[in-house]
Formats: structure tokens, sequence, C-alpha cells
């Protein structure tokens, strides 16, 4: 009729004495529990009482307010910095606003210049309980008034966690957008509900830049549904373009007498109903650095059409990419240029000719170089 001392459980804080509780009659003592300042207790019942310890050697102990007593980047009299700790341990974090325009100076909060309290940028949030002015604590709701409210120095706009909706034509310089996420997918951005909506048109010479977002979903009558550039400069880094379509050319991407740079960005599942499942290229420069295509279809060029302009890529991967014609992968109607380096192209396949890529007219073909890549497993119904 005795329980054995071991196998008790008296503070009935769900250790007994052989799972490693260290005061059995201490509920607010056992392993597994985070160390605190509590008087000298063994809190975690770790063999060490760590109040007035200092293990990472920054001067400060738990008992002293220290926050984290396992990071010497984290205590009281410590610089706020931007590095995702809580360094002056006043329990926010990456909390810069030296110039106190409202706006953080760290990557995402929206500050380009954390000097000039004049120079910000805007900041949207789809979650905020009520409109804002685009300050940190106090952000946009909409996309639109954010863009809207740019000022000459800063031109940015960071957009928070969320889906959103966008429809909007930029012709006013540079423009940068990013989303605040840790990935793309974390920043949804679509055009309006029902086709006919672009989700970006720019134009007269401007500059778009778009950083860290996921434009899904744009369906358009006629060219590039998600992005539509005329005689303008497009920059795209860490984007991820998905299930985009239209009934004209550029699935995702339509370029005009334009310069397109893209770096780590995912072009997927986008569809045309004429030239370029995903991109369609007119008198355009494309730079490109590691970019994915994938899964797009077309008529001619699965995931690329070009009609003057040079294309440049270094690595990245053409896959699974269909075109109905010519270029399972690409097509280069007519091309300045072109030149691949440590690319890998598999699986694409033309109902005609080209399964990988179809270069009817290329212009610089005595400057152009394919280097270290692979073609593997592409198809072409002719040549």
């Amino acid at each position: 009729g005795q329980i054995d001392p071991e196998e008790a459980d008296v503070d009935s804080d769900g250790y007994r004495v052989c799972e490693g509780d260290c005061d059995d009659e201490d509920a607010t003592v056992r392993p597994g529990r985070t160390e605190i300042c509590d008087g000298g207790k063994d809190t975690d019942c770790d063999g060490i009482a760590q109040d007035y310890l200092d293990e990472d050697e920054d001067g400060w102990s738990l008992c002293a307010s220290d926050c984290d007593d396992s990071d010497p980047n984290a205590h009281p009299t410590r610089e706020e910095v931007c590095d995702g700790i809580d360094n002056d341990c006043n329990d926010n974090v990456d909390d810069i606003d030296r110039d106190g325009d409202g706006r953080g100076a760290c990557p995402g909060a929206g500050d380009c210049d954390d000097t000039d309290p004049s120079a910000y940028g805007q900041v949207v949030d789809v979650f905020a309980t009520e409109e804002g002015d685009g300050s940190t604590d106090l952000p946009f709701t909409d996309i639109l008034d954010a863009i809207n409210a740019v000022d000459d120095i800063c031109r940015t706009v960071v957009i928070r966690r969320g889906s959103y909706e966008v429809s909007r034509t930029w012709s006013d310089g540079y423009l940068r957008i990013e989303g605040a996420g840790t990935y793309p997918d974390e920043v949804l951005i679509s055009s309006p509900t029902g086709s006919g909506y672009r989700i970006f048109t720019v134009r007269d010479g401007s500059i778009l830049e778009l950083s860290n977002l996921l434009l899904r979903q744009a369906q358009v009558d006629g060219d590039g549904s998600a992005l539509h550039v005329t005689d303008s400069d497009l920059v795209l880094e860490d984007v991820v373009l998905f299930n985009n379509s239209v009934s004209g050319r550029g699935g995702a991407i339509y370029a005009e007498d334009s310069a397109v740079s893209l770096n780590r960005v995912q072009l997927t599942g986008n569809q045309s109903g004429s030239s370029g499942g995903a991109m369609a290229l007119v008198g355009s420069d494309l730079s490109s650095q590691d970019v994915t295509w994938e899964g797009n279809t077309g008529e001619s060029g699965g995931a690329l059409w070009v009609n003057g302009g040079a294309v440049a890529g270094t690595g990245g991967l053409w896959s699974d990419n269909v075109a109905a014609l010519y270029g399972g992968a690409m097509d280069l109607e007519r091309a300045d240029s072109l030149s691949l380096e440590g690319a890998t192209l598999t699986l694409n396949s033309a109902g005609s000719a080209g399964g990988a890529v179809w270069a009817a007219d290329l212009d610089g073909a005595a400057q152009s170089r394919i280097r270290r890549s692979v073609f593997q497993d592409n198809a072409a119904a002719s040549d």
C-alpha cells in the first residue's frame, strides 16, 4: 500500500522523482521548465541554478535583466541592430527608428534612409485594424494607397504577410515593392476578381523593382497578365509568378522595348494563348540568374518567346514546358544573341520543332554561346 519515494509526484507537476524532478515538493521546479529568476532555484532541474550566473559572459545575468543569457548579443545595454534578436532587451526586435519618422530601418520595415525623416517607405498590412498613414505602427491596408503616398526620395512600398489584390499602371519613374515575409509565398498578390485586370503595367521610361513576392492567377485578354512593360525597366528578385494566363503573348510577363532582369525568380504554370507561355519579349533584353521556368505552356515558346533583343542566362532550370508549335522551352523568333551558361533544359516538348530551343533567326549567332549546360529528354514532333 506504499508508493516508492522514487515513484512519487508529491507536488503534482507531472514529473516523478525517478523522471528527474529535483524538488518534488515544489511544482514550479521540474525538467523542461524555462529557467527564471526565482531566488536561486534550479527551475529546470539541470543541476544549475542560473539566477546569478552569466553563461554568455556579457556582464549580465538572468536576474540582472538579461533577456537571453545564452546570447552575448542580447543584454540591456546592447545597441539594437538588424539581426532578428531583441538586442537591448526591451521586448521588441529590430526596433530601430533613429530619425523618428515612424518607419524602421531594418529590412522589411520600410525606411531607406534612417537619417532623414523626410525619406521613408510606405508600409502595407492587410490585417491592420484601421487605415493608417503608412508608418510601421499605422500601416496602410491597401497597396494602391501606399503607392500613391511614396515620397520623392525613398519610393519604396513594403508589404507585410497576407493576400492582396491590385491593378495599377506605373509611369512615374522608379518604384520598389518588396514583401516583408521570410519567403515569397507569404505575400500573395493577384489582380482583382474576374478577368481583364493586369497586376502591374509599367511604361514611359519607368523602373519597377519587385522583391520577395508571389504574383498569381491574373487573367487578361491581351498580352502580359501579371506584368506588362513598355519602354521601361523591370527588375525581379526572389519573385514567384504562378498560374497566370493570357489570350495573347506572355502568360505572366510581356516586355516591349524594355530591359528585364530576373534573379532567383520562379515562373511556374503560366499559360499563353499565343507566344511565350511565361514571358514574351519584343525588342527587349533579358538578363537572368538562377531562374526556374517550369510547367508553362504556349503556342510557340512554351516558357519564353523572343522577337528582338538579347537573351542572357546563368544557371537556372527549364523543365516540363510545352509549346504547341516551336520551342518547348524557348522560341527565338528573332533574337540579337543567346547566352546560356550552367543551365538545365529537360522534359520540354514542342508539337513541331525544337523540343528545347527553336532559333529561327539569331542575328548574333557568332556572339552566341551555350556553355556547361544540360539538354536531356526534350522532344519535338519534327526537327
